[in-house]
Formats: C-alpha cells, sequence, structure tokens
C-alpha cells in the first residue's frame, strides 16, 4: 500500500528481542516484540514526520494497528505476542535545520552515527533520534567486556579473597 519502493524499506527486530533478553509481562499473558521500520525515503519526503507516520499507519489499517506515541501497536489476538511497530528513516535523511534543532545530548556519535535513526515523536509532532542497531552494538560489545573477570582474578590473587568464585 505503500508508494516506496520495496528495497528502500527495511524491517528489523529491536530492543528486548534484538539483545535477545525477551521476557512476558508478570502474568505471562502478553509479551511485546519490538520492530522498527527503516523507510529510505528523501529529504523532501521527510520535512513531514507526522505525515510519514500517518501513511505507515493507514498502510497497517487492516492489522487494526493502534496508534502509540512512537509506534503503532498491532494486536496479535491469536499469539502470546503484540508487535510494537516503529516508523523510521536513517538520521541522515531529516533535514538539516530539524538536526540543528536537536539536543545535541540526543545526537549520535562516533561508530553509532552510522545505524542512527530518527523516529517520530507524535506528542511534540517532530523527529527524535533512535538507534536500535547501535545499542544492540553497544550491548554486544560491553558483553565481551571481562571487567568483573579481571577485577575478581586480580582480587583472587590476594590470599584473603582466594575464596571468591569465578562469574560467569
Amino acid at each position: 500500500k505503500l508508494d516506496w519502493p520495496a528495497h528502500a524499506i527495511t524491517i528489523i527486530p529491536q530492543g528486548s528481542v534484538r539483545t535477545q533478553a525477551l521476557v512476558r509481562s508478570p502474568d505471562a499473558s502478553q509479551f511485546d516484540i519490538d520492530a522498527v521500520c527503516q523507510v529510505d525515503i528523501s529529504r523532501v519526503d521527510a520535512n513531514d514526520p507526522v505525515k510519514f507516520f500517518e501513511t505507515v499507519g493507514e498502510a497497517l489499517e487492516e492489522l487494526e494497528a493502534i496508534r502509540k506515541k512512537r509506534c503503532w501497536n498491532i494486536p496479535c489476538t491469536s499469539e502470546p505476542f503484540y508487535l510494537e511497530f516503529t516508523p523510521s528513516v536513517p538520521l541522515a535523511t531529516v533535514p538539516q535545520p530539524t538536526l540543528a534543532s536537536m539536543a545535541p545530548r540526543f545526537l549520535p556519535k562516533g561508530e553509532y552515527l552510522a545505524t542512527a535513526l530518527a523516529v517520530v515523536d507524535n506528542p511534540t509532532k517532530k523527529w527524535k533520534t533512535s538507534n536500535p542497531a547501535g545499542f544492540t552494538k553497544w550491548v554486544d560489545d560491553t558483553a565481551k567486556l571481562q571487567l568483573i573477570s579481571f577485577v575478581a582474578l586480580e582480587s583472587a590473587s590476594f590470599d584473603r579473597h582466594a575464596s571468591i568464585d569465578p562469574v560467569p
């Protein structure tokens, strides 16, 4: 239903699904699967974030999607989950004046810049930064660090701490 070419649309899992930390709600009824829909649109189309968001919502009409702050909630009534589907564009697509108006602390730097996205914040009707791929990379990179093992091994070299079990 969208006017964008199929090769311009990429859907990727994000959040707990992407970092392999998925948990059910406390009542074990349903859990959410977060996905980001990255659309490579032109800078002209990226001038109106709300129109972009609504266009995606119109395409999801048959799925009875519910509008949220930054995503569309897609109920999957016959499944133990529901989808939180977030439309986004590459951050580089957002017009320069919009980027300049964003708080610097929310703008990605360094190795995370290439995967940065802009998502629509409906309450403000503006673009906000997001970076699910960058966050996943950070989680994976951080998980590879052996900080606790190093500290535990260093402490174990002292006789008084010889009973420290290694942290897996």
